[in-house]
């Protein structure tokens, strides 16, 4: 057995951040105000709100549109993306309708996209997948000629921006974008979602809908320290292996699930995120050098297609010529602990679970290539120079 194993996405977490977090939690401060200022200014947007996760996130915002459009239900979203979206979409009393994506940025294929709009359509999300900027100007265009609300997923994206336009950050480009602090993204508190916008209109009505639902409990405070004290001590490649191996923590498996909790956030994750907010750009500088060395290692390499642009990517995509060829280089990185994944292992319309509410026959052949192809490596701060080396030698060596 493999004792050395990197987590394939995320960051570490301060242990004086969490200590921090602790004693505001016994003060029984809250500090949001503080924090969504930060936010506003760092992302040039008037209106935020912090809520309990980002699948939190975009359920209020598509209750909210909703409520102001209440004869459209539909909303497009990419056939390939977390799951997470489409049980968002479907709690909150609205149809998914899944849409084909492009291989470039992975984001719509734009052609497929206009055929999908209709006068019953909602909302348009698009996802920035591994913090990569989908084409969000050509998709805008798309849905203000049919007003229709832009809504941006991005989850994986915070703190990353437009190529070569640093002013323009992902999430804050669209109708309204919202973003995720959970496990594995960009800025990682283990607990959280935010919500951004500049639609004063649509913002009024979320916030309405805001003030009915709970904070989390005590007991629900007192669980996130746990995790948050356990994802410290755990968040170490020599580590890493025993969480990952204990299956009802369900590390890295993709699940459809209705059930997800809509909470306020809790004060822990306010004064964590209060205390973490400076690392967004540290991480990112983590992000883009590892990236940039991938690229150059294998650039002349020519049996996998790899990312055409050096960006801070919360994890590096590569995609390979087959399924076979791609679980088999699967296997080796993977068997030396370098927390290689498959991302979502199928398209939205073969997910477990989902299918049943989707009633969609349809093909999506570059999900489908996607999730046959795809293999993601880890770029945090835990990645260490040898360890880059090693993923290089073994995509080299073994295809």
């Amino acid at each position: 057995m493999n004792f050395f194993s990197l987590p394939p996405s995320g960051n570490p977490i301060p242990i004086s951040h969490i200590f921090r977090a602790t004693s505001v939690f016994f003060r029984n401060t809250q500090g949001e105000d503080g924090f969504q200022e930060i936010i506003k200014t760092y992302l040039k947007v008037k209106h935020c709100l912090l809520v309990s996760s980002g699948t939190a996130a975009l359920w209020l915002i598509l209750k909210a549109a909703k409520e102001i459009e209440q004869k459209r239900n539909e909303v497009i979203i990419p056939a390939y993306t977390c799951p997470s979206v489409a049980a968002a979409v479907i709690r909150a009393g609205l149809k998914p309708i899944l849409c084909d994506i492009n291989m470039q940025d992975f984001g719509f294929e734009l052609e497929a996209l206009k055929k999908k709009i209709n006068f019953k359509t909602l909302a348009i999300i698009i996802v920035h997948l591994f913090g990569f900027p989908s084409n969000i100007r050509k998709v805008k265009q798309i849905s203000r000629s049919s007003n229709i609300l832009l809504i941006e997923d991005a989850a994986q994206a915070l703190g990353n921006s437009m190529i070569n336009s640093p002013q323009e950050k992902l999430g804050s480009l669209g109708d309204i974008g919202f973003y995720s602090f959970g496990r594995g993204k960009p800025l990682t508190l283990n607990h959280g979602g935010l919500i951004v916008t500049n639609n004063s209109q649509l913002f009024e009505q979320i916030f309405q809908i805001y003030q009915t639902i709970e904070r989390p409990s005590l007991t629900e405070n007192f669980l996130l320290l746990a995790k948050l004290y356990f994802y410290v001590f755990f968040f170490h490649p020599s580590l890493y292996w025993i969480p990952q191996s204990i299956p009802f923590l369900k590390l890295g498996k993709t699940i459809f699930d209705l059930n997800f909790k809509i909470k306020k956030t809790s004060p822990i994750g306010v004064a964590l995120a209060n205390k973490s907010i400076g690392l967004i750009e540290e991480n990112k500088k983590v992000r883009q050098k590892n990236t940039t060395f991938l690229l150059q290692r294998l650039n002349s390499f020519k049996k996998i297609n790899l990312p055409a642009y050096p960006f801070p990517y919360l994890r590096f995509p590569l995609i390979v010529s087959s399924n076979t060829h791609r679980n088999r280089l699967l296997a080796h990185l993977r068997a030396q602990g370098l927390g290689a994944t498959m991302f979502y292992p199928c398209p939205l319309n073969e997910q477990p679970g989902l299918k049943e509410y989707l009633h969609d026959t349809n093909i999506y052949p570059n999900a489908k290539k996607l999730s046959q192809t795809l293999i993601t490596l880890p770029l945090h701060q835990g990645v260490s120079h040898k360890d880059l080396n090693t993923m290089v030698d073994i995509i080299t060596h073994y295809l």
